[in-house]
């Protein structure tokens, strides 16, 4: 397996578990909407945000798809498919932020129910998503590329003077996941 394959499951594995504490924190709000801690599932958005649309994606778009479309026609459909999903996974967190933010001014049933279907859908989405990725696409881009494809990829994966994938996000990536460890209810954080 490539380092740039492992860095890309890595990443999905990395922002999947994020995801996951998001659903586990509005499906057990068994007390209400009142008790959600929206301030630890903003900075949960954030942390996604931020990885995903300056981090993970660009990395997918630039190097990843570009390559394989270059070696496999086979690979137009899913690539297309997958470029879409970048986009629709954009406005749908746009789309729920707005949510959140209106259940923070208003924590009523309605609000909560709103954004809890709204986050459900959204975290089964990227699932789906990472899940075609590692399953569709990796296994063509393992067949297909060079080993100077491969190359360039790692090298974009590994450039650390790159401001979009050097040192300075990874330690920006770092102080966001402690932050949401130190608020996270355990089995996903210290807090008890």
């Amino acid at each position: 397996m490539s380092k740039a394959v492992w860095i890309i499951r890595d990443e999905h594995q990395r922002y999947g578990a994020v995801l996951n504490l998001v659903r586990n924190l509005i499906t057990k709000a068994d007390a209400g909407p009142a008790t959600i801690d929206v301030d630890l599932l903003d900075l949960a958005f954030d942390y996604i945000v931020d990885f995903i649309d300056t981090y993970h994606h660009p990395k997918e778009d630039d190097y990843l798809f570009r390559l394989v479309r270059r070696r496999s026609p086979e690979a137009d459909a899913i690539i297309a498919e997958l470029e879409g999903e970048h986009g629709d996974g954009e406005r749908k967190i746009s789309a729920l932020r707005l949510l959140l933010d209106r259940l923070r001014q208003d924590r009523t049933d309605e609000h909560f129910m709103a954004f809890k279907a709204a986050a459900l859908d959204y975290i089964d989405f990227e699932a789906q998503h990472a899940m075609k990725e590692n399953d569709r696409l990796l296994p063509i881009a393992e067949r297909v590329l060079t080993a100077a494809d491969w190359s360039e990829i790692e090298a974009a994966f590994a450039d650390n003077d790159d401001p979009a994938f050097g040192d300075r996000p990874r330690a920006k990536f770092t102080a966001m996941m402690a932050q949401i460890v130190r608020r996270a209810p355990a089995p996903y954080g210290y807090r008890t």
